[in-house]
This record gives structure tokens, sequence and C-alpha cells, in this order.
């Protein structure tokens, strides 16, 4: 438990110690779950009034479906999805190291790929806790903040909406993390971690909806 509060200030020391992926692994999906039942009220009342407007505008009957219903298919996709999603940056990252002259297993990516998501992931608790207070889910710890809301559907905004300082912590502890436990030189790291992230949210931020 100790080591969910050190990543935060000596990330290179808690990998140092390689510490048991289990703890923070657990720790990040059941975070993960209680942000998603703080923000559900808020996100299954915009879901329903979406659904009715698709439903209208197609000219069919909506027939509803319940909050109970709504929060237990989000919680079990959430189920999925973020134990998946670690695996599989764990995976890659497995698969990259050894190309910068890396030597390491499986679970050295898995645990960086832990850690970088119990940062992301208590921006996402912390956010759900302001969509619930303020009762609307636009709420930004990111650069878009600072640009109109007229400007919510171009390119640049949809850039800026990834930039915000728990993802950028995040890549930094899955910069220094890969570094110590795949003896990679540090700048080689940050280079392949940032130069990825950089890549990904130009490419993504093309798709039509492409900002969250």
């Amino acid at each position: 438990m100790k080591d969910l509060i050190t990543i935060w200030v000596k990330p290179a020391e808690v990998f140092e110690q390689k510490p048991a992926v289990w703890i923070p692994f657990l720790g990040v999906i059941v975070v993960a779950l209680i942000a998603v039942m703080i923000a559900g009220p808020v996100t299954f009342q915009i879901a329903l009034e979406r659904a009715q407007e698709a439903m209208a505008k197609a000219g069919k009957e909506f027939e509803g479906f319940t909050y109970n219903r709504f929060l237990a298919t989000t919680l079990i996709a959430t189920l999925i999805i973020v134990p998946v999603k670690i695996l599989l940056q764990g995976l890659v990252y497995n698969i990259f190291m050894p190309l910068f002259g890396g030597v390491g297993e499986y679970t050295y990516g898995v645990l960086v790929a832990t850690f970088a998501s119990w940062i992301s992931g208590i921006g996402t608790f912390l956010k759900s806790i302001l969509i619930r207070v303020t009762q609307t889910p636009q709420i930004h710890f990111d650069l878009s903040v600072f640009l109109p809301k007229s400007m919510e559907m171009t390119y640049l905004y949809k850039v800026l909406v990834h930039v915000d300082l728990f993802t950028l912590w995040a890549l930094v502890v899955s910069s220094v993390g890969l570094s110590v436990l795949y003896q990679v030189e540090r700048k080689k790291t940050y280079g392949f971690v940032f130069g990825v992230w950089i890549l990904y949210i130009l490419i993504f931020s093309l798709i039509p909806g492409g900002k969250a």
C-alpha cells in the first residue's frame, strides 16, 4: 500500500524494489469501479437523454432502460476493460524494450502499466467526484479548459483534451519504470513513451468523437 503513495513522488525508488504487482493492480480496478459508481447517476441521465434523442430521430419508440441495468453493464465493462488494457500495455512494453537493449520479463511491463494506470485512475476518480457534485460530465483537468466551448469540435481541442497533469505524470512514471526495470537508458524510455503517446493523440484526435 505504501508504494501507491510513494509512486507519486519517488517512482524510481518504488520500481527498484520490484514490488508485487497484485496490490496496485487490484487497487486500480477498485478505484475505477468506485469512480463509475460515483459518476453513475449523472452519466446515466446523459446516456438516457441521448438514447431518447436517437430513437426519436429514427422514428422509433423508446423502450428505456433502468439505472441498475446501466450501472451493472458499466461496472462489468470496466471490470473487463481496465485489466485487459493493463495486460496489453505490459505486453507492448515487453515487446519493445528489447529493441532498446532492455532485459526483463513480462511482469515488469505489467508493473509499469499498473502504476501508470494508478496515477491516471486517481485523476478519473477525482473527476468523477466533481461530475457528481456539479451534475455535469464537462469536467476538465486538461489544457482544453483554456479554449472556448465553440472550439469543442476542432482538432486542437481534441488534442489538448488528452494533455493533463495526471496523464503527464503517468507517462513520466512509465518512462522511469521501464528504465529501471528493463535497464534501458532513461532518455530512450522517455523518447519511446512520450513519442508513442504524442503519435496516439495526434492520430486518435482525427477520428470523429475521438477526444476521450
